[in-house]
């Protein structure tokens, strides 16, 4: 009788054991998949991906992601990529991030390379026959580095695209609060351009 009793309670604990080694796992699958949300939600980008040190952005995609710049998009487009870069720039002098930004649209012109530093932040326009998103794929692809590169988007298809090339994506979302952590002033900013824009 007495046999028969310890083997109840060891086969109890083996199950209890197993139960909890299978809590365990489904809850760090479960952590897991919710700080994958979080990064495309928004919210900071996981550790692992912080390693990157590029951060090339689809203008375009963050200007209409964000009521402010898509509101002043609205009455000035070259007013609303101004404020964009603008932010972006301080982002690129102040903090360990190589900024790339990549514009749609025939308004404003790059900085010839010619005079270019290295150190400058580059913004790239696309031509006629080229998209934001074709440049961003080329340039992650020809880059023999895209594990330092993030890409900023909100278009599915590209971060899709780019995430298949070995770069990590983040939403716009993710790099308004960036901006915020490093303390860009938005709605001064804003003010200071709506002040100074002609309108159209």
């Amino acid at each position: 009788m007495g046999q028969q009793s310890n083997k109840i309670q060891k086969r109890r604990r083996r199950l209890d054991y197993k139960k909890r080694v299978k809590l365990k796992s489904k809850t760090t699958a479960v952590k897991a998949a919710q700080g994958v949300r979080a990064s495309r939600a928004g919210g900071r980008v996981p550790i692992p991906f912080m390693s990157a040190r590029y951060l090339v952005v689809d203008g375009h995609s963050v200007i209409f992601a964000w009521p402010d710049l898509r509101a002043l998009h609205d009455r000035n487009r070259a007013a609303a990529r101004k404020a964009l870069a603008d932010r972006l720039q301080h982002l690129h002098d102040t903090t360990r991030w190589l900024v790339t930004l990549v514009l749609d649209g025939k308004l404003g012109t790059a900085v010839s390379s010619a005079r270019r530093k290295p150190t400058d932040m580059v913004i790239n326009y696309a031509t006629a026959d080229q998209t934001a998103d074709s440049i961003i794929e080329r340039l992650v692809a020809a880059s023999g580095a895209a594990p330092d590169i993030l890409v900023i988007t909100a278009d599915e298809a590209e971060r899709l695209t780019v995430e298949s090339l070995g770069a990590a994506t983040a939403s716009p979302s993710w790099l308004r609060k960036e901006l915020e952590s490093e303390g860009v002033s938005f709605t001064g900013e804003l003010e200071r351009v709506h002040r100074s824009a002609r309108w159209k």
